[in-house]
């Protein structure tokens, strides 16, 4: 049976395998962290349809995109409910897919903590780029002197969503990065006056 996890290997890879090998059958994925079930059929190689939970065709597809950690297995011979996905070259859906996927990765890594301190880069261009007008006050507030939890109250906005916005800033690059307070060294006191600072050799201490 082929099955694995998109862990191991890519989730465009693996419908890549299957249509280049002209395989019919369903791609049966369960990803545990999205308490999600979702398949995809495939008909002589060509993707016919997708569906995670409600969602059919595209919106399903982009749903299965989010899986961080799906298992997956192909179970030959099962025939497609509907053809959702027909009309839509299988290589184009296999590349959108890729790229989808390569997005939400991008975001992940660029989601700051909660401690992390922001910096509004003003010469970054926002072409493009879809924000309303209270996301874009939160640069505003990312002035470098507020960590992202008192961005978050300022605003008057739950964390999580202001997490999720920050991270499409940072992924654009109109965000930088500074230490986050949980991540700074603590300054180191200074000697008492008159008191002499240890000594070593070679790694000792030298009393």
């Amino acid at each position: 049976m082929f099955a694995g996890t998109i862990s191991q290997i890519a989730l465009a890879e693996v419908c890549r395998l299957l249509s280049a090998s002209n395989q019919s059958g369903v791609l049966n994925l369960l990803s545990p962290q999205e308490e999600g079930h979702a398949r995809i059929f495939f008909q002589a190689g060509q993707i016919m349809h997708a569906g995670a939970g409600e969602l059919n065709g595209l919106d399903a597809l982009s749903e299965i995109c989010r899986y961080t950690d799906a298992a997956f297995a192909f179970e030959t011979g099962v025939v497609a409910p509907a053809q959702t996905l027909a009309a839509y070259p299988t290589a184009k859906l296999i590349e959108k897919i890729r790229q989808h996927m390569d997005q939400l990765q991008a975001l992940r890594v660029a989601t700051p903590d909660p401690a992390d301190i922001l910096n509004y880069n003003p010469g970054a261009s926002l072409a493009g780029l879809e924000a309303t007008a209270d996301d874009l006050s939160l640069l505003l507030l990312c002035n470098g002197s507020r960590d992202v939890n008192e961005v978050a109250k300022v605003a008057n906005r739950s964390l999580g969503d202001v997490l999720k916005t920050l991270a499409r800033f940072r992924a654009a690059g109109i965000l930088d990065l500074q230490k986050g307070a949980s991540t700074q060294t603590t300054p180191v006191a200074p000697a008492a006056e008159g008191s002499q600072s240890p000594r070593y050799w070679r790694g000792r201490l030298v009393e």
